[in-house]
């Protein structure tokens, strides 16, 4: 006789939203680990995130498969980024220009986009992502999440 087998109840929609933030935040958070070669970086909440402008640069890439689009954005202030970059690449910051610090974000994006698809594509979501771009941070205009209200939204902040 063949008994029954039991299956996982289906994962409610909160449920779901909660493990896709989850997957953003760690990925986002590891890459920058990996990357510095640091483990005392980590993440906090954003005090305020109804602020138009988090950063004087922001970087941007699409994360997109037939069951989910996505956006991963970053905003930075180019000092900061310029710390960032002089970090990784072993240098004092006055040797890192700002088109270097522009190719080291973007690098950022790409890998933790990267790492967030390869997640999705352990768990059977199979997704794309675009070449990542760098703006200004006034560009929020232009992908402002308050524009599309009823999209699932999350804010974090690495710090170290």
């Amino acid at each position: 006789m063949v008994e029954p087998s039991k299956s996982k109840p289906n994962a409610s929609l909160t449920e779901i939203s909660h493990d896709i933030h989850n997957i953003f935040r760690l990925k986002s958070l590891e890459t920058l680990q990996l990357t510095l070669d640091r483990q005392d970086i980590s993440i906090s909440e954003v005090p305020n995130h109804d602020d138009f402008l988090y950063g004087q640069m922001m970087g941007y890439i699409l994360i997109h498969g037939k069951s989910m689009k996505a956006s991963f954005k970053i905003h930075y202030s180019q000092p900061l980024a310029q710390d960032i970059t002089a970090e990784q690449l072993g240098l004092v910051p006055e040797k890192v220009n700002m088109d270097t610090t522009n190719d080291f974000m973007r690098e950022y994006c790409n890998l933790a986009a990267g790492y967030i698809s390869d997640a999705f594509a352990f768990n059977n979501i199979i997704t794309d992502i675009s070449i990542p771009l760098i703006t200004d941070g006034f560009d929020e205009v232009w992908f402002s999440d308050n524009t599309r209200p009823l999209d699932q939204k999350d804010y974090w902040q690495l710090v170290w």
